[in-house]
């Protein structure tokens, strides 16, 4: 039984873009800092599992919080909640953003880079323009026909062609944060 908690109905840990849009929409309440009334309490993280690559980064924005995630995979079959706070989005794709959300990520952004220093694993290019590619991904998924020739064409227009899985979070933040125009295909 668990008196009251936070329940986050997306909390996707397994893809950068679906982590930065849908699963921040909802922790803007963590961000309140005005009589913040959810220090220590549980937060259940539908759909988030362990395994999944973001997964310790939900964890110490949470924690920094010093709320308590909850994994699908920590609860018991049956489980009694007497009270769930459900957070609105702050952002619903193709829908609305709100300033709200603006606010909340960039702070959560700041929390992720913390101390660490970027600077070093950042390229010495210009990084205003930014087309976030993916066709170094591994496998067939989500490949784009033709790319190759479209990064070439960007890249003679002064872009950067990126390919986030090869850096850490901390300097994909950071590079996404120097961008004036970022540029991909959805999904």
């Amino acid at each position: 039984s668990i008196d009251q908690c936070l329940y986050l109905p997306f909390a996707h840990c397994g893809n950068f873009g679906h982590f930065m849009t849908e699963t921040m929409a909802f922790l803007w309440i963590l961000f309140q800092e005005d009589n913040f009334k959810y220090s220590g309490v549980p937060v259940l993280l539908s759909g988030c599992s362990s395994d999944q690559s973001l997964c310790s980064a939900l964890a110490s924005i949470l924690a920094s919080k010093a709320c308590i995630p909850l994994l699908d995979e920590h609860l018991p079959h049956a489980l009694c909640l007497n009270s769930v706070v459900v957070p609105q989005p702050s952002l619903s794709l193709q829908a609305k953003a709100s300033s709200l959300h603006y606010a909340m990520t960039e702070k959560v952004a700041d929390l992720l880079i913390g101390e660490n220093e970027v600077d070093e694993l950042i390229p010495p290019l210009n990084l205003e323009k930014i087309y976030v590619s993916r066709s170094e991904l591994k496998g067939e998924v989500r490949r784009v026909e033709g790319e190759k020739v479209l990064e070439a064409e960007l890249e003679s227009l002064g872009w950067f062609i990126f390919h986030p899985q090869s850096y850490p979070l901390e300097a994909q933040i950071a590079i996404y944060r120097q961008a004036r125009c970022i540029a991909g295909f959805e999904g």
